[in-house]
Parts: C-alpha cells; structure tokens; sequence
C-alpha cells in the first residue's frame, strides 16, 4: 500500500516521497506509540524504535529544508501518512473486511456524518484551505472523500502483487466518492472503533 501511494504521489506530482518501513510486527514494535508503551522496556526494541523515529524526523527537515514551513504555526510544508495494517475485524463486507480505511485523523463521528463540517480539526483543515470549491463541492469533502481523496487517489492493489487469491474488495478505499461511508457497503458496517480511523491517522 504504501508503494502505492508513493507511486500515485509520483504520477501526481513528478516528486518521490520518502518510504520509512518498520519491518517488525507490531507485538515486537508498535512504533506510532509513545516509547515505553511501543517497546515495552525492551532495549532492543527501543534501539529499533529509535532508528525509526530518526529516519522520519530526517525525512521531516529535509522537507521543510526544501519547502519551508506555516511560520506561526510552525508545521512543515508536507504532509506525513502513517499506514500501517489492521488485523481485527469490525464488519464484514461479504466475508471479510478487505477495504482500506483512511481516517486522516478524523473521529467516525465526525466521518459518518452527510456532510463534513467545515472546518474540523486537525491538519487536514490546513490541507483543506489550500483547496477548491468545484461545483459546489466543499474542499473538505473533496479531500476526504471526493476527487482529491486517497479513496479516489491511491490505486487498488494489483493482483499480480498478490500471492494465491486476493480476496473480493481487496484494497479499495473507504471513504471515496463510490464509498463515501461504510453504510454505503452493507447496513452493519461501521468504521473502526478506535477513535480516529487507524489507517492514515497522523498527518
């Protein structure tokens, strides 16, 4: 997933974003959570932890080297995703859930609702300012779940990546224009239920 969204970055863009993998499973290094709690006092974990965060915080200053940042605000002129898999299951789209949920760091109250407000917060307000209108389309729905969402963006996966069957639904994206929501897929399904959506949740 990840190279499919630096490649969808690159067709977009012409640029190359840095990829930072975390190759340990998440029992070993759960690295989107503060130190003692991703490592559990382990010094080889830690080690690793550290490594991790060094190589995005590098990643970070090099791109507001090149881009500068908002001043006041003080955050970089970027933007950083962080996927990572969900291995539970919360709802069932004939089966499985095989759908990749973007949160960009939005609660599923605030996801599910037939219109985004305005301006919720978090950065992708900051993303949404630099949006928009087209027909009426508020830039906040575009970028979530519209033309510009990473639903509509990223491609699906590609079977040939796939070792054995790839099951139905495989990759595609929630929300997006085709799946704004997951009421769209089937009527008992609902977002994650840990707060924000897991899967793009810090920007």
């Amino acid at each position: 997933m990840a190279q499919s969204v630096a490649q969808s970055f690159g067709e977009l863009t012409g640029k190359c974003p840095w990829i930072i993998v975390n190759n340990l499973r998440r029992n070993k290094l759960d690295a989107n959570r503060p130190a003692d709690e991703a490592t559990g006092g382990d010094s080889n974990a830690l080690t690793a932890y550290n490594a991790y965060h060094d190589f995005v915080n590098d990643a970070i200053a090099k791109v507001e080297s090149l881009h500068g940042n908002d001043g006041a605000d003080g955050g970089v002129n970027g933007v950083l995703l962080d996927l990572h898999g969900y291995e539970g299951v919360d709802w069932r789209d004939n089966g499985g859930n095989h759908w990749v949920q973007y949160g960009y760091r939005l609660s599923e109250n605030t996801l599910n609702v037939a219109q985004l407000a305005a301006t919720p917060t978090g950065s992708v307000t900051h993303a949404a300012e630099k949006i928009g209108v087209v027909q009426s389309v508020p830039a906040i729905e575009r970028l979530v779940r519209g033309d510009l969402s990473f639903g509509q963006l990223v491609p699906e996966i590609d079977p040939a990546l796939v070792i054995g069957n790839m099951p139905a639904n495989c990759g595609r994206g929630l929300p997006s224009p085709a799946a704004p929501n997951p009421k769209a897929i089937c009527s008992g399904c609902n977002y994650f239920s840990g707060g924000c959506v897991e899967l793009l949740c810090h920007f």
